[in-house]
């Protein structure tokens, strides 16, 4: 083995590590923000398209929609839609921190001086952000209309009734093709 060949594997070890890193950091926040974020994204359907006081408010306040949560679907239904958010994090965030990484390490963001070139930073921050963006997508889609689906007393929305995150893949793909 030559040393090119050492020197291109260790680097390709390192550019692993940096995106196992990121979407390990992100995934770990996702454990305890999840629950916020079934109750927000029910506050989001709440009304969704329909005039104000044309529809049943289902949740007063946050706390109102904890105890409602917990009390007709259960502890577990405040971390619905857990397993694509879990994978949304780890997709998009180590997409997008692996690229950068990836980016800065290639030495292009650095100005004749050998600093770092803000204007380069910018736009590689953004690339990075969009390439984590576009594969990440349909796990949020997912994600989202998992956390939707509510027990049918405090269901607000429209109800996808995916049985998991490759289902809801299946079924995005499927009603929406490639635009999902």
């Amino acid at each position: 083995m030559t040393e090119k060949t050492v020197n291109r594997f260790v680097h390709a070890v390192s550019y692993s590590k940096e995106f196992f890193i990121g979407g390990l950091a992100t995934s770990t926040a996702c454990l305890f923000s999840n629950p916020l974020d079934v109750v927000k994204t029910r506050f989001q359907l709440q009304g969704e398209l329909q005039s104000r006081g044309a529809y049943d408010i289902k949740y007063k306040n946050i706390f109102d929609a904890f105890l409602k949560i917990a009390h007709h679907e259960g502890i577990t239904g405040l971390q619905k839609g857990l397993v694509p958010a879990l994978a949304f994090q780890i997709v998009m965030n180590s997409t997008r921190l692996g690229i950068y990484q990836t980016i800065i390490n290639s030495g292009i963001t650095k100005n004749e001086d050998g600093g770092e070139a803000f204007p380069r930073l910018l736009i590689a921050g953004a690339f990075s952000g969009c390439c984590g963006a576009f594969v990440g997508t349909p796990f949020y889609l997912v994600k989202v209309q998992m956390q939707s689906a509510a027990n049918p007393s405090i269901a607000v929305g429209y109800q996808h009734k995916h049985s998991g995150l490759i289902a809801g893949l299946r079924a995005a793909h499927k009603s929406q093709g490639r635009r999902s």
